[in-house]
């Protein structure tokens, strides 16, 4: 979609005047204009100039006019009053303690960040592929809840409301449980009310859904992993009836699956709490259930130490593959497995009861339940049979993300397995210089790999890990299995231009400082005073996600 490569966008804002926002490839020209013109620059990154003084006004717009023309920018004038203001307002309506924060992506690339972010399959979705969205104002209540409020795009009037989240999430375009945006009117207490009485109901309720989804999901890759080792350990014999021949095999087995069920497990000590703490059985046609309930929520319990434990030293562990290796690496994980093994095997046992339950306890009560339910997971299919390398070597990349290895062909290759959304996979990728090979979904090449080629991948699959994914390499491309750790270096070729954009726009503001929570006076003043022509449109500051 082309866009002036310097774009500068004029609305008003009853309290600040004239409000103006930079944008384009050479944004940075468009704030040397804005500095020249005497307007004065916000934390956020916006640009105002007061309309108390109407002669004063006037030069100033006089001098924005000269200046644009002078460094080639395109002056645009909004048809809606200041976004920053709106999200205010409307923030200021909503139950609870919402603040506003306005966001300004002004170059094109910083509008991808809020791909990663967002959780939404609607019409913000589809406003991201077709337009440039220069800014957001993203409202907050404090208690992880974040909202993306823009132009809907296309029209003179109206604002869009879509969901962001830091959770992994599933392909938002399949998975049942995303919730839908939401078209707003452009008068702030209408807006605050339907979000309020419609979009954070469902909201919600898309919340329970994805939690339980995330925990069921957990449960059925370690109930696989569980049901192959206690037949293993059953019959005494690989799966196609090879004599295990030394005891010692299973123990190394046993700390293999406990090495992987934590990383699952993790996710239902996460979520199950709260999912749990809304079940009522004796509500339900399945009252007996509560004993069941009681069992999961002792196992929960007793594995809180654990779970403290591996919370008091995360961080510390995201950073160990840079100094310890990967079987020590693993070696933690599996004794924090061993621990928790008991509850393990309660939560499998009694996981139907648990559905259940959940599911009856939507947000919202019976007329939730109306609604079409998302998939159901505890559907269990036939395990599939295996050979005896394959029970001996790929369990071990059960719960894997990515995959690295050599090439004949395409030189340092990387793929992505089903335990991570593709487009996920795609968005990390990428940012590691790896390139989709044409005509086999799924595999990534290195780019001009002739270019320390090694190095790069090690980086790779070391930086994929900080980030806490599961990777593997081959042993010559794993940094915690062969020697020369990677160099700590800047990631790929995208993040060094940005960082580049970012020291040339030295006074672009970092927005970290929170936006103030006091409501506006109830209206705003129309645009018609803006003295410059233009067409509708809006600009902003990169999101970080």
């Amino acid at each position: 979609m082309p866009t002036p490569s310097t774009e500068i966008t004029l609305s008003t804002s009853r309290t600040l005047g004239l409000v103006a926002v930079a944008s384009g490839e050479n944004y940075p020209q468009a704030n040397q204009v804005l500095e020249a013109s005497r307007f004065s620059r916000l934390s956020n990154g916006a640009y105002t100039a007061s309309l108390a003084d109407a002669q004063a006004a006037r030069r100033t717009a006089s001098a924005l006019v000269h200046r644009a023309h002078e460094y080639g920018a395109t002056l645009v004038t909004s048809s809606r009053p200041y976004l920053g203001d709106i999200g205010i307002e409307i923030a200021a309506r909503l139950p609870g303690t919402w603040g506003a924060e306005l966001e300004i992506y002004a170059h094109p690339l910083w509008q991808e960040d809020l791909w990663y972010g967002l959780w939404e399959a609607g019409e913000i979705h589809q406003a991201l592929e077709d337009h440039r969205i220069p800014f957001a104002s993203v409202l907050k209540n404090g208690t992880g809840t974040e909202l993306l409020l823009i132009e809907r795009p296309g029209h003179r009037s109206g604002y869009l409301l879509g969901a962001l989240t830091d959770h992994e999430k599933e392909d938002v375009r399949e998975d049942p449980a995303t919730p839908g945006s939401m078209v707003l009117p452009a008068d702030p207490g209408l807006a605050a009310h339907a979000v309020t009485h419609t979009f954070l109901p469902t909201y919600r309720r898309a919340l329970h859904h994805r939690d339980l989804n995330t925990v069921l999901s957990a449960l059925e890759r370690i109930r696989e992993e569980h049901q192959i080792l206690k037949a293993i350990k059953d019959s005494g014999r690989y799966s196609d009836a090879v004599p295990l021949g030394d005891s010692r095999l299973i123990a190394g087995m046993e700390r293999g699956f406990a090495d992987h069920a934590w990383l699952e497990f993790r996710h239902v000590l996460e979520h199950a709490p709260l999912l749990l703490s809304r079940c009522r059985p004796a509500a339900t046609a399945w009252p007996d259930d509560g004993a069941a309930l009681t069992r999961l929520r002792e196992a929960h319990a007793h594995s809180q130490d654990t779970w403290d434990e591996w919370n008091g030293l995360r961080h510390e562990l995201y950073s160990i593959p840079r100094t310890l290796p990967a079987h020590e690496w693993s070696q933690v994980r599996g004794q924090m497995g061993l621990a928790v093994l008991p509850a393990i095997e309660t939560w499998l046992a009694d996981s139907e009861a648990f559905e259940r339950q959940v599911r009856a306890a939507v947000p919202g009560g019976p007329a939730a339940l109306s609604a079409p339910s998302p998939r159901l997971l505890t559907a269990r299919p036939a395990p599939r049979q295996r050979t005896a390398d394959h029970s001996r070597k790929d369990s071990s990349l059960l719960s894997d993300h990515f995959r690295f290895g050599a090439h004949p062909d395409y030189g340092f290759v990387a793929a992505a397995t089903a335990n991570i959304p593709a487009h996920l996979a795609n968005w990390f990728l990428v940012r590691e210089q790896f390139e989709p090979v044409p005509g086999t979904p799924g595999l990534y090449r290195l780019t001009n790999p002739e270019q320390d080629g090694i190095r790069r991948t090690r980086q790779a699959v070391h930086d994929l890990r900080r980030h806490g994914y599961e990777v593997h390499a081959d042993y010559s491309l794993d940094p915690g299995r062969s020697a020369s750790p990677p160099r700590l270096a800047v990631r790929n070729g995208l993040m060094e231009r940005r960082n580049g954009i970012a020291q040339a726009a030295a006074t672009r503001s970092p927005q970290q400082r929170g936006a103030p929570t006091t409501a506006l006076p109830e209206f705003l003043p129309q645009p018609g005073a803006v003295p410059v022509g233009g067409h509708t449109q809006a600009v902003g500051k990169g999101r970080s996600r």
